[in-house]
């Protein structure tokens, strides 16, 4: 069974994919106050803060991300590649 994808995770990926940044995050750090361990989210903000040079922080989210996904029995291999660039 696939897990059930929260519609505004949904929409920030169109946001992000459209070039839409700021809404994407305005989106995605409203996924993560209802849900602080979504794995996707997590990731997406940690991405941001990489792109800023904040790199222990997104060390730190993209480590609760795999967690989380870990957790949750999703993949993990999108979370390592990301782990790896910091």
């Amino acid at each position: 069974m696939e897990p059930e994808v929260d519609p505004r995770f949904a929409q920030a990926l169109e946001r992000e994919a459209s070039g839409d940044r700021d809404q994407a995050l305005r989106l995605i750090r409203a996924v993560l106050e209802t849900d602080p361990d979504h794995p996707g989210a997590l990731q997406r903000v940690a991405e941001d803060e990489l792109r800023s040079g904040a790199l222990e922080s997104a060390r730190a989210r993209l480590e609760r991300a795999l967690a989380a996904a870990r957790a949750r029995d999703l993949s993990v291999t999108e979370l390592w590649f990301g782990l790896a660039r910091v």
